[in-house]
């Protein structure tokens, strides 16, 4: 098995040969939109990036690397205004996002923790004093206004963890992988196994997108292959998952233990059967929420078939048996093109009986309601939480729909794994 560090030492590589595209050779600094996906460098610099960038090239632990984090740092400080940052530094000296302070708390707390050998004196006193701007501007903002849960972990993390649970804010990978190294706690550890598998995340499906043939690594999959020092597959990282790979320190991560259940909820809901995780989100966000949300994923070693319906209803039956209950009038789910390339063949054609169903390695499912005349098909296509769109399609997209004239509510499938 790999050592930790060996293991933390190799990602910390890639995110710096990832982020190292977004380094504009004039100012030394990352340009790059955090909308923007995939590209060159554009003409905005984002404060929390970069600072996420300093701490990256002290985690390289060379003599230029360092020379550069601590230039770097010096001249992001005097953007600070009033206790707080700019979200772009090319909007100095305004500072409109409230959220900020909230982001770069922990940041701070982290280089003055374990980077201030390498900062040196003077900067270390550099950075405690913008880091007590930031401290009195967070703690402002928290009387005035509402904040997400995942910001209040910045100034209370045992009350601000129960609060963050409590919400819907945990069910998207990204955030919960940003919390779980904010608190740095064995206990939430070892209840976030239960939501990691061979293929790496089996929680719900909010915010959580696909990159070409594989789920998009998070900062909970970095967390988590390091706590349980099992190396992630090879794959293309997203600049900001390679950048917040910074923050996880290697060193504080508790040796793994024992899986403990995940907090108990109304509005998600698992399943395992054999090799298969059912995931089902048993919640419709708002409109504007929706991006990276997938209602139902099943994840076995083939790859992970997403379901795009509202779920009513998920019953475990006895054996390798599940029912799961749908509102929906037609039924479409994806699953990857190069982990089933002779999927069609293996399902005798592009087109199937639902009632006889789909096989997908040990995993079958298919259509309960015998009254109903459907049919089953099988096409190319792209989910729609796939961040890379082509147009020959990059997964299969099977849909189980009624013949013409059947009207129907709701749908009843069974799952086998």
């Amino acid at each position: 098995m790999i050592s930790r560090e060996d293991l933390y030492r190799k990602y910390i590589d890639i995110a710096f040969s990832t982020v190292c595209e977004y380094k504009s050779p004039q100012t030394g600094f990352i340009h790059v939109h955090p909308d923007l996906y995939k590209g060159k460098a554009v003409q905005v610099a984002p404060t929390y990036e970069n600072f996420l960038f300093a701490l990256l090239l002290m985690r390289k632990k060379k003599v230029e690397h360092v020379k550069e984090a601590r230039v770097l740092l010096q001249r992001l400080l005097k953007f600070q205004v009033e206790g707080n940052f700019p979200f772009f530094l090319t909007e100095y000296p305004a500072c409109r996002d409230k959220y900020l302070p909230f982001r770069l708390l922990p940041l701070f707390s982290l280089m003055l923790d374990e980077c201030s050998p390498l900062l040196g004196k003077e900067l270390c006193s550099e950075v405690q004093t913008a880091q007590k701007g930031l401290f009195s501007v967070a703690k402002e903002i928290a009387s005035s206004m509402g904040l997400p849960r995942w910001a209040l972990l910045s100034l209370q993390k045992e009350k601000g963890w129960d609060a963050f649970i409590a919400s819907k804010e945990w069910m998207r990978p990204s955030t919960l992988g940003r919390a779980l190294i904010t608190v740095k706690s064995k206990e939430y550890m070892e209840r976030a196994l239960s939501l990691w598998g061979e293929k790496g995340y089996e929680g719900p499906c909010w915010g959580a997108f696909h990159f070409g043939a594989f789920p998009e690594i998070t900062s909970f999959d970095c967390l988590m292959s390091l706590y349980t020092k099992t190396a992630l597959p090879p794959r293309q990282w997203p600049y900001l998952t390679a950048l917040e790979c910074a923050r996880i320190s290697p060193s504080s991560l508790p040796e793994r233990a024992v899986e403990k259940a995940w907090y108990t909820s109304k509005e998600w809901q698992m399943e395992k059967k054999g090799k298969a995780t059912i995931s089902c989100a048993l919640f419709t966000p708002l409109p504007h929420q929706r991006p990276g949300f997938c209602p139902i994923r099943i994840i076995v070693p083939e790859g992970t078939l997403s379901v795009y319906a509202e779920v009513l209803e998920l019953s475990a039956e006895k054996g390798r048996r599940c029912l799961l209950k749908v509102k929906t009038k037609s039924l479409h789910a994806y699953i990857e093109r190069s982990e089933m390339s002779d999927f069609v063949q293996k399902n005798g054609g592009s087109l199937f009986d639902p009632f006889k169903g789909v096989q997908i390695g040990d995993l079958r499912f298919g259509l309960c309601q015998e009254t109903v005349e459907a049919m089953g098909s099988i096409a190319i296509g792209d989910r729609p939480e796939q961040r890379i769109k082509t147009t020959r399609g990059l997964d299969w997209k099977i849909i189980i729909e009624p013949l013409r004239g059947e009207s129907v509510e709701f749908l009843t499938l069974w799952i086998e794994a």
